[in-house]
């Protein structure tokens, strides 16, 4: 949601299984089987997501906006366009008992699975001065961007503590935007449950929120 609050509790499911259904699955692994083949990385699915109008946003269930922003990704990049996906859609309609489509690629399967066993990171050997240090109060801007962006509205122009320096990571931001890597600093910043949300905080809580240092400035 971005950060957004006012929407209630989260509801919690007892033995909640991984997937509610088969489809839910499949989603997931187009999704990783574009990332693997280079079509789009995470922030730009993201985006993506985030592009869904409000209504539909807030009544598709999770993977259901998984699915949309894949089907944006894929009409973007023009590898299946919404026609096409309709067109399709409605040939499964008329013979719903049709045989799917099904084809063997060793090599895309290498891909998916070096990403899915393998495992990744956006760290960066990238050299940069650190502008804050351990210990330092900082406060969350606004963003510098009108697209996707990784500090939840909760954060911005409230202050906490820098209490751990990842390194340079490649910045969400700019990954979501396709301007490339633009590498940032990367800060886990702690803030106090009542500078968040004041009255109405948990006692004693605090939130731990990793932070890129151009969503940062420095604080008295």
């Amino acid at each position: 949601m971005g950060g957004m609050h006012g929407f209630g509790r989260v509801p919690v499911s007892e033995d909640e299984p991984v997937f509610h259904a088969d489809w839910e699955r499949r989603a997931v692994g187009i999704e990783v089987a574009l990332e693997s083949l280079g079509v789009c990385n995470t922030d730009e699915h993201r985006r993506a997501i985030e592009l869904i109008p409000p209504a539909r946003y807030l009544a598709d269930s999770y993977y259901e906006r998984w699915l949309d922003g894949t089907e944006r990704i894929l009409d973007e990049r023009r590898v299946v366009t919404r026609s096409e996906l309709a067109e399709r859609i409605q040939q499964l309609r008329d013979r719903p008992d049709a045989p799917l489509l099904e084809r063997e690629d060793p090599l895309i399967r290498a891909k998916i699975d070096a990403v899915v066993l393998g495992g990744g990171t956006k760290r960066r050997e990238a050299r940069a001065l650190a502008l804050f240090s351990v210990g330092d109060r900082v406060r969350g801007r606004e963003p510098q961007t009108t697209g996707h962006t990784r500090i939840p509205r909760y954060a911005r122009g409230r202050t906490g503590t820098i209490v751990a320096d990842h390194g340079i990571y490649a910045f969400a931001d700019a990954l979501a935007a396709g301007r490339g890597e633009a590498p940032e600093r990367l800060y886990c910043v702690a803030f106090g449950g009542d500078e968040l949300w004041g009255a109405t905080s948990e006692p004693r809580c605090t939130v731990h929120l990793d932070l890129f240092e151009a969503y940062l400035e420095g604080a008295s």
